[in-house]
């Protein structure tokens, strides 16, 4: 990303939580900061890369729906428009992240309970110092959580309250916790979430 724009811009999202929300939220989560919880938000955050498919092998094979093609290409079509805006976002405002970015505001370091979570840990971290990814603002994690949750309420309100809203929950908050993400990155991820859902509705015209 930085071969697009070299510049990061941590210092303005950073600014922008000082300025519309009078804090550091991944500052003050520090108080909180135990082994147990960073385990249970790390399988939280991890649901990013299990609920797409998961959502999509539920709503086309279990639910039985007499429309399910068509509600699997608006599902699939629908996370799709939200990546691509989002690629917008990187390239246009590239952060690092509070983690790799501001290492020197906070006291305690992340740990886990078992040691393939302290690896996962350890190797994000010397992964994201090393590389020129730079995808934080706004935080797509959150977004495909949140259009998930709009298709499992709409189409399927067990595998919401008991799945998405529950493991959407544990990520938003994860995000913050684990200091990959700024407060105004989550703003920003309701704004791609809405307009992707815009768009999908608009374009397959449903």
């Amino acid at each position: 990303m930085h071969k697009l724009n070299p510049t990061d811009w941590d210092w303005l999202l950073l600014k922008t939580d000082y300025l519309l929300f009078r804090f550091d939220i991944t500052v003050w989560f520090e108080k909180f900061n135990s082994s147990l919880l960073t385990e249970v938000l790390i399988i939280s955050y991890f649901s990013y890369y299990v609920l797409p498919t998961l959502s999509a092998v539920i709503f086309y094979f279990i639910l039985k729906q007499t429309n399910a093609y068509e509600n699997l290409r608006r599902f699939i079509f629908t996370l799709i428009i939200g990546w691509y805006a989002a690629f917008i976002f990187y390239a246009v405002l590239p952060a690092a992240g509070p983690d790799i970015t501001f290492p020197q505001h906070y006291t305690t370091g992340l740990k886990g309970l078992s040691p393939l979570t302290n690896y996962y840990l350890e190797t994000v971290t010397t992964y994201l110092k090393t590389s020129e990814v730079r995808n934080t603002f706004p935080s797509m994690h959150f977004a495909i959580i949140l259009m998930i949750n709009f298709f499992a309420f709409k189409w399927s309100k067990k595998y919401f309250w008991f799945c998405t809203l529950p493991l959407g929950t544990g990520l938003a908050i994860a995000t913050l916790y684990l200091r990959q993400h700024y407060l105004i990155d989550l703003a920003g991820s309701v704004f791609i979430a809405w307009f992707s859902i815009w768009a999908g509705r608009k374009i397959l015209k449903y």
